[in-house]
């Protein structure tokens, strides 16, 4: 996307904002009106950015001067101008900042604006491929059939939605089947960390929302280590070229947009919390017995950190209630020694849920076999098959390929090799979270929790922590701890111990301050060791999940529903709604806003999805 800046900007706007897309023309603020629309013509801007009202030759002109994308013209100034300004001049749509709201600079608002305009354009031009491709082919499959690769939390959800709508559902995955005593290496994210996970409003939310550092190089965080307080888990010389392509992508990301895109992912959690709670009133059986705790508390470790957190929960709808330090110790006596000791400055109860996911899994396997799903374990799909007409007609693994009218790919950070060939390809890096447990002989801690903690490492990469209460295979209850977000690159085994090690002292460091009688105990026994598990997260650039509908023959879509961080449990009723639209013809918002080349289309002019465009 064009941009044609026409006034002046600060110095530090001028560097937050201006970049290879922006035309920035500060002199045209005080020319006379005919030299915008020579530079109109001039550099054909699909935004126009204005602190006064074009004429209508002028925007004449830039009209018939354009052809790809849709203009607009984005306007700052008073609220008093909405009596002024039509909706359109010439049939350019205008769109007005009030500069009066405070809640951000003009400014960035403006662009942030224009960022949503070319995402909503891209959306539609995405949604009209898949109708074209339906349309062109019309020898119709009607046995509605779907192939899953990849048998995580995501795709079982999105299995379970597929089954009730109507279509016959097999799921391959590399890994064995759950609960037959394999080595919980061998697992992907689902059933590779410790039996636990969290529904909160606020899960998967963008971990990089970056301040503007003209001094710090872009993409300084993955040079340094968590020690040296950046998100680096594995050692440089380790990296190819490939996270070479991960990092500057990340690096096109402008620093005032992670902000806005993170209540974009959010948004996607407020879809599913009512979507879990119908699941759950329609199978009870599947939420028995699995730990399911609601709802969930949140500990701050700062009064500015319980501040903020309070606002922010209450702009999302998650708040409920607040609980000073006494309440707190006297509802969670589990918690009293850390609250004497001044490592909790307060908690808010929010909405939100935990479940051991790996009892959840299981039971949801069970139910998808009586449902008539085919599972397919130790079965790793290499690569997709493509015809003549380049449409995906097939999956491969161990020289065999298996069809079906549709395909959705959830491979988690496994599945880069799939992935070639389409937007998303490059897309994920491999993220590692480090996992503990520790008794709780006396249940004491009677709800799951959300830490926001200092003292260690990075703080983006190791001060926040899930602590979710379970029990262990004899059915004592147990506390699981989870922490860190340690870049290890496109490769999910490039491991480290020394890195992993420094990780895992975020989760002891955790463990001993909020729990220290409990982490004692499991030190002598040498259940801390013991409990030493990490599981590997998919991670993009743009700190979104991907959507992508790639076609396939009869009037099929391959698509791509993955990296969701550390979201994917929590969103995965969302994507499944969202497979089922795109499946039906229908749109859904994360098409929109989980597009791989979003960030791309914004920054540069010829994205891939214009690139199909001009050749369909």
């Amino acid at each position: 996307m064009r941009i044609l800046v026409s006034f002046k900007l600060s110095d530090y706007l001028a560097g937050l904002l201006v970049g290879d897309n922006v035309v920035y023309r500060p002199d045209l603020e005080s020319k006379a009106d005919h030299e915008l629309g020579r530079a109109l013509r001039a550099a054909i801007p699909d935004i126009l950015m204005t602190r006064k009202i074009p004429n209508s030759d002028q925007v004449r002109a830039w009209r018939v001067t354009h052809s790809s994308r849709p203009q607009s013209i984005v306007l700052i100034g008073h609220k008093d101008h909405e009596r002024e300004v039509a909706v359109t001049i010439c049939g350019v749509r205008v769109w007005l900042i009030d500069e009066a709201d405070s809640s951000v600079l003009p400014e960035i608002a403006a662009f942030r604006l224009a960022e949503e305009l070319n995402a909503n354009w891209l959306g539609e031009q995405a949604n009209q491929l898949a109708a074209c491709h339906v349309a062109k082919n019309t020898s119709a499959c009607d046995s509605r059939t779907v192939a899953m690769v990849g048998a995580g939390v995501v795709n079982l959800i999105t299995s379970y939605y597929l089954v009730q709508a109507g279509y016959r559902v097999s799921i391959f995955d590399g890994s064995p089947e759950p609960g037959n005593d394999a080595n919980w290496s061998r697992y992907g994210c689902t059933y590779g960390g410790n039996d636990a996970r969290m529904f909160s409003m606020a899960e998967a939310r963008h971990h990089l929302i970056k301040p503007h550092r003209p001094s710090e190089p872009a993409g300084w965080e993955f040079d340094r280590s968590i020690v040296a307080q950046g998100w680096s888990c594995c050692a440089t010389d380790t990296l190819t070229t490939k996270d070479a392509d991960w990092k500057e992508n990340y690096q096109l990301v402008p620093p005032w947009l992670p902000e806005s895109l993170n209540h974009e992912i959010i948004a996607f959690n407020r879809e599913s919390a009512p979507l879990w709670e119908a699941l759950r009133a329609t199978e009870p059986d599947l939420f028995s017995d699995v730990g399911y705790t609601s709802p969930v508390i949140r500990l701050y470790a700062t009064q500015q950190q319980l501040e903020q957190g309070i606002l922010f929960e209450q702009s999302i709808g998650s708040y409920q209630r607040i609980l000073d330090r006494s309440e707190l110790a006297q509802e969670q006596p589990a918690l009293q020694e850390a609250i004497k000791q001044g490592a909790v400055a307060g908690a808010i109860e929010v909405i939100g849920f935990t479940l051991n996911i790996h009892r959840f899994t299981r039971k949801l396997i069970g139910r998808l076999l009586a449902m008539g799903v085919n599972f397919s374990w130790d079965t790793r799909i290499e690569r997709v098959a493509r015809d003549e007409a380049n449409f995906v007609c097939g999956l491969i693994a161990h020289e065999n390929i298996f069809r079906a009218q549709h395909y959705v790919l959830s491979p988690g950070a496994y599945g880069n090799d799939l992935l070639k060939g389409t937007e998303s390809e490059n897309k994920i890096a491999s993220v590692v979270g480090m996992w503990l447990t520790i008794p709780d002989e006396d249940r004491c801690l009677k709800s799951s929790l959300k830490i926001s903690r200092t003292g260690y490492a990075a703080p983006g990469a190791a001060e926040g922590a899930n602590v979710i209460i379970g029990l262990d295979q004899a059915g004592q209850p147990i506390i699981h701890i989870s922490t860190g977000h340690g870049y290890i690159g496109s490769n999910p085994g490039n491991l480290d111990r020394e890195h992993l090690n420094a990780l895992f002292y975020a989760v002891k460091h955790t463990a001993l301050t909020y729990f220290p009688k409990s982490y004692t105990l499991a030190q002598a026994t040498g259940m801390i060791e013991q409990s030493f598990r990490y599981c590997v997260r998919p991670w993009t650039p743009s700190g979104l999940g991907l959507f992508e509908r790639i076609p396939a023959e009869n009037q099929g879509l391959m698509i791509v529903a993955a990296g969701h961080t550390t979201g994917g449990f929590a969103q995965s009723p969302s994507v499944a709604i969202a497979v089922l639209a795109a499946l039906a013809g229908d749109a859904h918002p994360m098409h929109r806003a989980y597009h791989p080349g979003r960030i791309e289309s914004f920054i540069d002019n010829h994205s891939m999805l214009e690139r199909q465009i001009a050749l369909a």
